[in-house]
């Protein structure tokens, strides 16, 4: 939390109108009594005010910004739909594969506390058009309160992050645009490492990297690490190498370059132990998967390794999920991202 933010919250005049109070949680009380079931209004966040664009946005994004829209007014749209999961997510045109990737490995409930607005299942937002998030920004809980603008393209779905098939199911898009103010713009979230990502979304959690051209001459200790870090359930992400091309560069086997993706499971099949990886851009047009051994099309996969492994390989669509062997992924990606909670004594202890 920032010092400022640090001294209007000590200042407050708690009777002082919305639009003068720091987002906090009395702050996001008196939107609820005045945009709740008897206004005709919603609630706008003149504090990242989508009618300042240059300042939300941070950054001209090339056309791809067609108009604003509120979410609460796009017809179909839900917070969740069957929980949170990694499948919601479909990266969009903002650079944030960090950020996202740190979104798919946080699971179910982690995901559903950050809204702690929503925790009664009630869909307030859909009569106030607020949200009151919680992040962790520097270990410190920090409220972030926002509206339901959402910047979108000419087919009216959020041009950056969307939210299931039908791009409908919102909780990316809001969580996103959270992740931006408490950044002060979308443009100051792109590029970033996975691990600090968790740690801004995560209670005590302690960002740690690891680079994998320590372990290339012992596969072995890499694998021991591998398995001791997945036994203590840490929330890990991937970082393929730079490329002169950024991200719009992909290597032979189909992995792209300077890209995070999420670490979703490791195990083991008839002695080979392999990773399970998520590329953010999900079941998107543009998304490339692994195309070596272990790809979804690959000999490997036969009743016994798809029952090993609860995996139906999916061959006629990328949908961003795919194993590959640890050697693979030694070869082919040059960081591991890390975050474990300072609450997770075992997690200290096997480190």
């Amino acid at each position: 939390m920032s010092g400022e933010k640090r001294k209007l919250l000590a200042n407050m005049d708690k009777n002082a109108p919305i639009d003068e109070l720091p987002d906090c949680q009395h702050k996001f009380d008196k939107i609820e009594l005045e945009f709740g079931a008897d206004s005709e209004f919603k609630y706008v966040d003149i504090g990242f005010d989508h009618n300042e664009p240059e300042k939300i946005l941070g950054k001209d994004f090339g056309g791809m910004l067609d108009h604003w829209g509120r979410a609460s007014e796009m017809e179909g749209a839900e917070l969740f739909k069957d929980g949170a999961s990694h499948e919601d997510i479909i990266q969009g045109a903002l650079g944030d594969c960090y950020f996202l990737s740190a979104l798919s490995v946080l699971g179910n409930q982690k995901i559903k506390d950050i809204f702690i607005s929503e925790q009664d299942g009630a869909d307030h937002w859909k009569k106030t058009g607020a949200f009151c998030l919680r992040f962790f920004k520097n270990d410190e809980a920090e409220i972030v309160i926002v509206d339901d603008w959402i910047p979108m393209d000419y087919e009216n779905m959020p041009v950056f992050t969307k939210g299931g098939t039908k791009g409908l199911e919102l909780w990316p898009a809001i969580l996103e645009k959270g992740y931006a103010k408490l950044y002060s713009s979308y443009a100051f979230i792109e590029a970033g490492k996975v691990q600090m990502a968790l740690s801004d979304l995560t209670e005590r959690g302690f960002p740690e990297e690891i680079k994998l051209s320590d372990y290339k001459r012992n596969l072995k200790l890499f694998q021991q690490k591998l398995f001791k870090l997945d036994k203590v359930a840490a929330l890990m992400g991937a970082g393929s190498p730079e490329h002169a091309d950024g991200d719009s560069a992909v290597s032979e086997q189909g992995i792209v370059f300077g890209h995070a993706y999420a670490i979703l499971d490791v195990d083991e099949f008839e002695g080979q132990q392999l990773v399970k990886l998520r590329n953010p851009h999900g079941r998107s047009y543009n998304t490339r998967e692994w195309e070596g051994d272990w790809a979804d099309d690959s000999q490997q996969w036969n009743d016994r390794s798809i029952a090993k492994l609860n995996y139906t390989p999916d061959t006629e669509e990328a949908d961003g999920v795919f194993w590959m062997s640890t050697i693979d992924f030694l070869t082919n990606f040059k960081y591991i991202y890390i975050c474990r909670a300072l609450t997770d004594s075992e997690g200290w202890a096997n480190k």
